[in-house]
């Protein structure tokens, strides 16, 4: 089954410490069957 996963990065959270630096993120996987959508008023 195919898959789409998207990261978006809302921040970078830095520190003096490479262990403690990280970042604030929003994350999303989808799964199914993508198709193209031709008709103006389906969109």
């Amino acid at each position: 089954m195919p898959c789409l996963c998207v990261t978006l990065i809302d921040a970078l959270v830095l520190a003096r410490s490479v262990f403690y630096a990280s970042m604030n993120y929003c994350s999303v996987v989808l799964f199914g069957r993508a198709a193209a959508v031709e008709d103006r008023t389906r969109k």
